[in-house]
């Protein structure tokens, strides 16, 4: 595993001239080497796979956004950028949405929402509840 860091936004003083006037600029937190030199430098290795991820507060983890072989397809403000070794056929359908440990480089998968009821479902739950109390109090009359 190798970590090339967290990504910000920027706007550099001058626009290069090579960019159009409306370009996106990131820049690395801990040096502020732009992303664009960086990635004409080919920090990367080719066989290997190149994620982006965003530390999501609620979850307690990294959480992959883009997962790719080909690390110029990554823009990184936002994000850490790590490059892992992986015989993956489809990085992004095997990484993308899955938690990541940066301590320990593993994935896991991400848990599913609780998803507390509308007041609409609560009325159809507490309504239900009612009518099944009913029925088993009829049925004991029996």
């Amino acid at each position: 595993m190798i970590n090339h860091g967290e990504w910000e936004a920027y706007t550099p003083k001058t626009i290069p001239e090579d960019k159009p006037s409306n370009a996106l600029f990131a820049r690395r937190k801990n040096d502020g080497v732009d992303w664009y030199d960086y990635v004409k430098s080919e920090p990367f290795r080719g066989d290997t796979v190149k994620i982006t991820a965003r530390w999501i507060e609620p979850l307690g983890s990294y959480l992959v956004g883009a997962a790719t072989r080909d690390g110029a397809r990554l823009f990184p403000p936002g994000f850490i950028v790590v490059e892992i070794d992986s015989g993956s056929e489809n990085p992004q359908a095997d990484f993308g949405n899955r938690l990541y440990d940066a301590k320990t480089g593993k994935f896991g998968d991400r848990p599913k929402p609780e998803i507390p009821p509308t007041p609409t479902e609560t009325r159809i739950l507490s309504a239900l509840d009612d009518i099944v109390k009913r029925l088993k109090a009829l049925e004991c009359k029996e």
